[in-house]
């Protein structure tokens, strides 16, 4: 993940530096809205995305449409009206908080930060805004954004940097994977049961920034998390089970080159949402409720580590990993 933030920061770099406009820079979406790969309704729609998206104009069309690439690196064309231009300013992080992939709490964090870290707001949306740090880019919830200078907690920027392994001890209920290193009110987006190995990558206090098996990066309570493996270990842990060491790789079924397809049974999130099945990768596409119980057939991993390709009643879309189990 760190690899892959280092190179999307780099691209970002050369997309700023190539860019040779009047209208070239950072914008940033104000509605929900499709990216097309010609300039026109009338062409093929490549993505949706939600409002306070970051985007980077190549060049401008015409009056109505602009080249554009998104801070998730995917290029395609857009109307401009949908488009606002914000000044850039200086902010301090005031609670601990994660780096995210995209504007929302159910992105997966591409890093983290400690309260007091000094960050550079390059668009400021209605919800979140799109940062530089020393991180790395990513998005950020404007509540924990100020203006004036806010104490360090003493951490570093990504909190004490580590990497060895580590398995989730706990004596019956799992314990959640978080977006934020928040009990209160951070959304638990993934569960994960006693015996669980996962890759402490660092250490920030109460809570932990870890990696598991599938990829996903998150915040868990420390005193959850042990170096020492336990004497007994969850079925539900053990299917899910990865080597000792600091390169962890996904088990059989997550990765692309084999398990696939595979049968699960949807079900409701950690928050009580109902599963949902949508129309394409991302949550800008519209989608249908699923009865919790329905057979879902896995018929690939997505291209985000978040989603999957799946099948529910002869119906193909992706859905989120929470909404369903083996």
């Amino acid at each position: 993940m760190m690899k892959r933030l280092v190179a999307l920061s780099l691209a970002l770099i050369l997309i700023i530096s190539c860019a040779a406009a009047s209208a070239a820079g950072w914008y940033r979406l104000t509605d929900k809205k499709r990216i097309f790969n010609l300039p026109g309704y009338d062409s093929k729609a490549i993505d949706s995305y939600r409002a306070d998206w970051a985007l980077y104009i190549n060049k401008s069309v015409d009056s109505t449409w602009a080249s554009v690439t998104f801070s998730n690196g995917v290029a395609g064309y857009i109307e401009k009206k949908y488009l606002s231009r914000d000044k850039s300013f200086t902010a301090w992080v005031s609670k601990d908080t994660g780096l995210k992939h995209g504007p929302g709490s159910g992105f997966q964090n591409e890093g983290s930060l400690s309260k007091g870290a000094k960050v550079t707001v390059i668009t400021s949306g209605s919800a979140y805004s799109f940062v530089s740090s020393d991180a790395g880019y990513g998005y950020v919830a404007n509540s924990v954004l100020s203006r004036k200078k806010v104490s360090g907690s003493g951490a570093t920027s990504g909190g004490k940097s580590v990497n060895y392994t580590a398995w989730v001890v706990t004596r019956g209920d799992p314990i959640g994977l978080r977006g934020e290193p928040s009990g209160s009110d951070s959304a638990v987006f993934e569960t994960y049961y006693n015996g669980t190995a996962v890759t402490v990558l660092a250490e920030l206090g109460e809570f932990s920034y870890v990696r598991m098996a599938n990829g996903h990066e998150g915040y868990m309570r420390s005193k959850y998390l042990s170096r020492n493996k336990p004497a007994q270990i969850s079925a539900q842990a053990a299917a899910a089970s990865i080597p000792t060491g600091d390169a962890p790789v996904a088990p059989a079924d997550v990765q692309q080159s084999s398990g696939f397809p595979f049968s699960a049974t949807a079900v409701k999130d950690s928050e009580g949402n109902s599963p949902r099945l949508y129309r394409g990768e991302g949550l800008g596409w519209s989608s249908d409720v699923i009865a919790v119980g329905a057979t879902v057939t896995v018929l690939d991993a997505g291209n985000d580590p978040y989603w999957w390709k799946v099948q529910v009643n002869g119906v193909s879309g992706y859905m989120p990993g929470k909404f369903f189990i083996r």
